[in-house]
């Protein structure tokens, strides 16, 4: 079907409780849905923070993330499955928009659902800093992370949840140029409706041979496109990922804490957590991964090589 958002959804409900609600009663709310079938409803985001924003949830009872084990993985095989074939309509009828694919770690609506959130993250909806954070990684963390750490471990979120909250903490920068704002949303806000650079590739989805691949970053020293942003090495492949609410974990995309991963020659963006678990710091690294007692939670495994 064609994509057009009606906005909000409109019940009596509390709004902690409309996806439950939409689930039990499909038909009820049908304007705010833009596909379904017996196992997974899509519907649109009521407040979105993108030109493109979709909600998958599956028909199966789910709370949330947290609520997740390996009982749930076929439920989750059917959700990654149906993003796959959103990813890939809308690389058809929009091939100018790639896509983050994740759940939020502290979701604010009860009932599993996957975001499907195109990366211009331009919308009147984006409003703050916390919508622009929470829909970036390590907040949001990618779906195909999720189904890792359930298929491990048997949890999808291995971090407390204030961790998760104090992501949303940090300081911003433009995902697809690099440029910080620190904390100055509205500037933000300006450059993204603005900024020239291309976005980067779908996230979330990138498991190696899968028909996404080819919008993720080629392996290093691969002549695959000419494409200028190099896979850094070791990242985990569905690590961008970050919206707010109650409770999948932002896990270390290269390595985790103090494994000195070495990213080789190529320049990445990395966010450090301190050792308390609430400052952030950005860097740019070039080498090995810093040692702990920081935490590497992000890795910009798509930023140019080339010094911004």
């Amino acid at each position: 079907p064609a994509y057009v958002n009606p906005g909000p959804v409109q019940s009596s409900v509390h709004f902690a409780n409309v996806l439950t609600e939409v689930v039990k009663r499909p038909d009820r709310y049908s304007a705010s849905i833009f596909h379904r079938d017996a196992s997974v409803i899509t519907m649109y985001d009521g407040f979105p923070k993108a030109r493109v924003h979709l909600l998958l949830l599956p028909t199966t009872p789910v709370d949330d993330p947290r609520s997740l084990t390996r009982e749930h993985l076929d439920v989750l095989a059917k959700l990654r499955s149906r993003a796959e074939d959103l990813v890939a309509h809308f690389g058809e009828v929009s091939p100018d928009l790639t896509f983050e694919v994740g759940v939020h770690a502290r979701p604010s609506c009860w009932h599993l659902h996957v975001h499907l959130i195109s990366k211009d993250f331009i919308s009147a909806r984006m409003k703050n800093k916390k919508h622009f954070l929470s829909f970036r990684p390590p907040f949001l963390v990618g779906l195909d992370e999720v189904i890792a750490n359930v298929e491990k471990t048997g949890v999808a979120l291995h971090k407390e949840e204030h961790v998760y909250e104090a992501m949303l903490k940090g300081p911003m920068a433009c995902h697809r140029c690099g440029q910080s704002f620190g904390n100055q949303f509205a500037a933000l806000k300006r450059h993204l409706s603005v900024c020239s650079a291309p976005l980067p590739p779908t996230t979330g989805l990138t498991a190696p041979g899968d028909k996404l691949a080819k919008g993720a970053c080629p392996a290093p020293g691969s002549s695959a496109s000419g494409d200028p942003h190099p896979t850094t090495p070791g990242a985990a492949p569905a690590q961008e990922a970050g919206g707010a609410g109650p409770r999948a974990p932002g896990a270390a995309a290269a390595g985790g804490e103090g494994s000195g991963v070495d990213l080789g020659k190529t320049r990445s963006k990395v966010i450090v957590l301190g050792s308390d678990s609430e400052e952030f710091e950005t860097r740019e690294v070039q080498g090995r991964l810093p040692e702990a007692p920081g935490k590497v939670v992000s890795v910009d495994s798509c930023e140019t090589s080339s010094p911004p």
